[in-house]
């Protein structure tokens, strides 16, 4: 999945999970339809967003009603060029219910054509501890929190998506 945005914010709310990294979660209540029927919709709402479909996720167990993919949300800074961002994204099924987290993969900070480097650091933290290249503060916090908006954006529409699919199921 794929998003952009032009960067402006500085500061924000990052989500953390008891271990004090990044992560959104969240329980969707889907009461009248069976796990299948919402897993088929999220497997097919996921690939509304993915461009490869040959690599629409990394796990996926129809049984146990689980998969995993990866997002990819793009930051551009009002000068340079695009940041890269990856998370996970889970969705775990049972009867009349679903739920999504995501969490931090990693960052590409892309500096120019030829020079490029990757953020280790978890997302919820200030600093980078870039491989490669020095990334400063100011610009971490701007693209973290753009990156976190757009996630947060695109997981409301993979919400919507699933509703939608849901109501059309019997077709």
């Amino acid at each position: 999945m794929f998003y952009s945005i032009f960067c402006f914010a500085q500061n924000c709310e990052i989500p953390i999970n008891e271990l004090g990294n990044f992560e959104i979660s969240e329980v969707i209540e889907a009461k009248e339809y069976s796990k299948a029927e919402i897993y088929d919709a999220a497997i097919l709402s996921l690939s509304d967003y993915v461009s490869n479909a040959d690599n629409l996720t990394k796990f996926r167990d129809r049984e146990i009603g689980a998969f995993v993919t990866e997002l990819e949300v793009s930051v551009k800074p009002v000068l340079g060029v695009d940041n890269l961002f990856f998370f996970n994204l889970k969705v775990e099924v049972k009867e009349g219910r679903y739920k999504i987290t995501s969490n931090y993969i990693e960052n590409l900070f892309i500096l120019s054509e030829d020079s490029t480097c990757k953020c280790r650091s978890d997302i919820a933290y200030d600093d980078c501890d870039a491989m490669g290249c020095i990334v400063l503060k100011k610009r971490w916090a701007k693209t973290k929190c753009e990156a976190i908006y757009i996630l947060e954006v695109l997981l409301k529409e993979y919400n919507k998506a699933v509703a939608i699919n849901l109501s059309n199921s019997d077709w």
